[in-house]
């Protein structure tokens, strides 16, 4: 059950589908990792170790495909829900106040797309230098 939900993860199911599909809820699993914090060397130490590194995979996997598919937008939107701290478009700023102080209030720009839409970005120079291929080369596969 566990090495299943592990997988779902690894998929880029959410915890509560990777859970369901496995035939727990989501707080079960929640507080497998709670205990495996608890208790690193035992079965839930191992199930926490295994989940985090499931995670990490996912990460990784749809960083690749970001980079290297023709539309990455479905992916790119996928990774802004699924981890918004890391990959949400954004500027964000503190004001200071008369006399040093941080006022109690933060300023955000969200962004949609790039100027132009994403075909126009995800097709430019800086597209194919960001995957690798030298702005003076021939594109390959379609980068």
């Amino acid at each position: 059950m566990r090495k299943k939900i592990c997988e779902g993860i690894l998929e880029g199911l959410t915890i509560g589908d990777a859970a369901a599909l496995a035939g727990v809820g989501r707080q079960t699993v929640n507080e497998w990792r709670r205990r495996g914090e608890e208790e690193p060397d035992g079965p839930y130490g191992e199930f926490s170790e295994a989940f985090e590194l499931a995670k990490l995979q996912s990460k990784k996997g749809m960083i690749q495909k970001l980079l290297r598919h023709e539309d990455p937008r479905w992916t790119w939107k996928l990774m802004c829900n699924r981890w918004p701290e890391e990959f949400r478009d954004r500027i964000a700023t503190e004001v200071i106040g008369p006399d040093g102080g941080t006022n109690p209030f933060r300023v955000e720009i969200n962004s949609e797309a790039p100027e132009g839409g994403w075909d126009k970005f995800w097709k430019s120079a800086e597209r194919r230098s960001f995957v690798g291929v030298q702005e003076n080369q021939p594109a390959q596969n379609g980068a």
